[in-house]
């Protein structure tokens, strides 16, 4: 059995990943869903074991993530991964407010590279234990998707998995989505308009931080 933790950087679908896991009878996910200390303690977790949490709690590579890996080898990580684009434009979207550390021109960069580094790292000495998955692919094909995770992580495929969205702990997003919204893809093409024009109003050149973000949009395997 596997112990499978969803990792990323926020806003790329480690909730929406999460919930699809949650859908299985092979795994149990923590409570709360987001486990923010995984890599950060030094602990041998139980088969079945499911959370999801940020990279921004796992600030070294060399001393919380490669040691956790090495202590539990059963552990799998699926990397949630999305057009950085939009991926930024969400950050800043769902952080503004509360002034989150994301949600500045340097602090979505630096959280973003600091994602990169944990990625190349990851897939350098883990190859075999992690498992990039983009938004974009399950949101426009989502049972394809989920069943090539549910093989990877040796688990069986429930039908329940797909009807994600009726499992989202956060009440605003239950009650606004009733099915997969495709519309989350490719934003960044009309970002002066995107989230009711928000982007314009912010004080954050966006085509330059686009620029700021190529090598990563690049690695990745994005287009212009």
């Amino acid at each position: 059995m596997a112990i499978a933790v969803v990792f990323s950087s926020g806003r790329s679908g480690t909730n929406m990943v999460c919930e699809i896991l949650s859908g299985s009878k092979e795994l149990y996910p923590t409570e709360p869903t987001e486990d923010k200390e995984v890599f950060n303690r030094d602990a041998i977790y139980r088969d079945g074991y499911l959370t999801k949490t940020d990279t921004t709690y796992c600030r070294s590579y060399r001393y919380n993530f490669m040691p956790v890996m090495l202590r539990n080898p059963a552990m799998r990580i699926i990397w949630t991964i999305r057009d950085p684009r939009d991926w930024a434009m969400s950050k800043l979207r769902a952080g503004w407010q509360r002034q989150s550390d994301d949600a500045t021109f340097d602090g979505c960069l630096a959280d973003l590279y600091h994602m990169l580094d944990l990625f190349k790292r990851g897939r350098n000495d883990f190859p075999q234990r992690i498992y990039p998955i983009k938004m974009e692919n399950i949101l426009l094909n989502t049972v394809y998707e989920i069943k090539q995770l549910c093989k990877w992580l040796n688990i069986k495929y429930d039908d329940k998995m797909p009807e994600f969205y009726k499992r989202m702990r956060h009440a605003g997003k239950r009650a606004r989505y009733d099915k997969v919204d495709k519309g989350q893809v490719e934003l960044w093409k009309d970002w002066q308009n995107v989230y009711q024009g928000f982007m314009t109003k912010v004080d954050i050149d966006i085509e330059e931080l686009f620029k700021y973000l190529e090598p990563i949009t690049k690695f990745f395997g994005y287009k212009d």
